[in-house]
């Protein structure tokens, strides 16, 4: 777990966008298209295990990487801005953090060195306006391949020479792709929606909750959060009920307490 000393003075973040009720879950009423995941305290609880839980999956370290102390970082989609607080945290001296995001999710105190920002991050020109950085940290894709080509390209035109790029995010691999059980079904839903609407280090976690482990814990965090990650897009761009989407997440985390062939790649 990754411990760091409390600074003295913090600054205080604006109030968050409106919300709005549906599928049972809390959403941003602001930027309902570009984040079309919830925003709720469930949601800000389950990112919160998720990314402790990579710490100790990491080791402790904030980036596998190996980087030198650099001046200005990018934590992009930073969520609930975990990550860009520790590091800002670590660094409260040298450092200036920013975290992006296209919703307002993150801590009302945060570090003097660390500021969060509402952005359109589709946009080409997402990155204008900040201090060329020499490290981005780019976490919760989701597995959306369009946003990753947009903050890639942005992250090339930005760095500065000789910076690093890292990415935090999860694969599914099925040892049987073609099966017809719950969790493959959901996945593949998941993706036609996503189609519709560098790594430095890589972990292969089985699609197992059977051993207690780290492994089993990041896979049952990740496995909690598939109404969030499924829900408003199979709505709205497969045409299911709210109902049938809920059956199809419980089932399919049925499916991995009986064991599924394959891994999580993160």
């Amino acid at each position: 777990m990754v411990m760091t000393e409390s600074l003295s003075f913090f600054v205080p973040l604006e109030s968050p966008d409106e919300k709005y009720y549906n599928h049972g879950r809390y959403y941003s009423a602001s930027y309902r298209g570009l984040h079309p995941f919830p925003v709720d305290e469930r949601e800000k609880d389950r990112q919160c295990r998720q990314i402790f839980l990579y710490f100790e999956l990491f080791q402790g370290r904030l980036c596998p990487a190996s980087i030198s102390r650099p001046q200005t970082v990018l934590d992009v989609r930073t969520g609930i801005g975990s990550w860009a607080i520790q590091f800002a945290d670590k660094y409260p001296s040298s450092i200036l953090v920013y975290g992006i995001d296209a919703v307002h999710m993150q801590e009302e105190w945060v570090p003097i060195n660390c500021e969060f920002v509402i952005d359109d991050l589709t946009q080409r020109d997402w990155h204008y306006g900040y201090p060329k950085p020499e490290f981005i940290h780019i976490g919760g894709l989701w597995g959306d391949r369009q946003i990753l080509t947009c903050l890639l390209d942005g992250a090339y035109r930005c760095c500065l020479p000789n910076g690093m790029v890292e990415i935090w995010d999860w694969t599914v691999h099925f040892q049987d792709p073609n099966c017809e059980g719950a969790l493959h079904r959901l996945y593949r839903d998941m993706e036609a929606a996503f189609r519709m609407g560098g790594l430095e280090h890589v972990y292969h976690l089985p699609l197992s909750l059977e051993l207690p482990s780290l492994a089993k814990l990041v896979v049952e965090n990740w496995a909690e959060g598939f109404e969030a990650y499924s829900m408003e897009l199979l709505v709205e761009y497969l045409g299911k009920r709210d109902l049938e989407v809920l059956l199809s997440c419980a089932a399919a985390r049925r499916a991995l307490r009986q064991g599924v062939e394959g891994w999580l790649q993160v």
